[in-house]
């Protein structure tokens, strides 16, 4: 949505496993210069987190340090 919440019912599920669907979520962070980025996750219960491939714990609130330039976040549900 506009306000960047995405409804988890929006999203396609695929199976992993037979009783465990997975939803994946993927969005870019662009930053002109080095800084610091927030990242909210309302409910982070259940949810595995990826910054540019590398794996970051889930938290209410997620600090990160980026580089100047496009980050791939990937949220897996």
């Amino acid at each position: 949505t506009v306000a960047g919440d995405l409804p988890l019912t929006d999203l396609p599920r695929f199976w992993l496993r037979k009783d465990e669907p997975l939803a994946v979520a993927r969005f870019t962070v662009e930053r002109n210069t080095a800084g610091k980025v927030t990242l909210k996750l309302p409910d982070p219960a259940g949810l595995s987190l990826w910054v540019d491939g590398v794996p970051v714990a889930a938290a209410a609130e997620v600090r990160l340090d980026l580089s100047a330039g496009t980050h791939t976040v990937t949220v897996g549900v």
